[in-house]
């Protein structure tokens, strides 16, 4: 039984020391790289919500995504859009 356990260590030994050389060998940066920004954009002040979701909720498909619709059906729930009104005003340039 000793054995087995001085064999255990040197092979965990062994691996640590891998993984340790492949952790100093990753590049310093696997991001994909920030690419510049370009355009302009001006975001609806109005937006149609619909509330409450589930975190486990299904994702609704592409056709229903495109729409604007009165109402929605998630997990058998059916939702009814609300507007509402946003003020603040996003600017992309003020936060990159």
């Amino acid at each position: 039984m000793d054995e087995m356990l001085k064999i255990a260590k040197k092979v965990s030994a062994g691996l640590f020391l891998i993984c340790l050389w492949l952790l100093m060998n990753l590049p310093v940066s696997t991001a994909a790289p920030v690419k510049k920004i370009v355009g302009d954009i001006t975001w609806p002040k109005q937006w149609q919500v619909f509330a409450p979701l589930e975190k486990d909720d299904p994702v609704l498909s592409a056709d229903v995504l495109k729409t604007i619709p009165e109402e929605i059906e998630v997990g058998g729930r059916k939702l009814k859009g609300q507007t509402v009104t946003f003020f603040a005003i996003l600017s992309i340039s003020s936060i990159v």
